[in-house]
């Protein structure tokens, strides 16, 4: 079972850092949840820079 959530994981141990954002990989159950979070994060944070 070990190897079974290791390699549904394992995209954690690879992903863009999100510290910048306040985003931890292990908060999120799939990549494309954190993808999501990331990319919705940097583009509010790109839009607050811009005021």
């Amino acid at each position: 079972m070990d190897a079974v959530e290791e390699a549904k994981y394992e995209w954690r141990e690879y992903c863009e850092d999100g510290w910048e954002y306040d985003l931890d990989p292990m908060d999120f159950e799939t990549e494309e949840e954190y993808q999501d979070a990331l990319e919705e994060a940097i583009q509010c944070s790109e839009e607050s820079d811009d005021f």
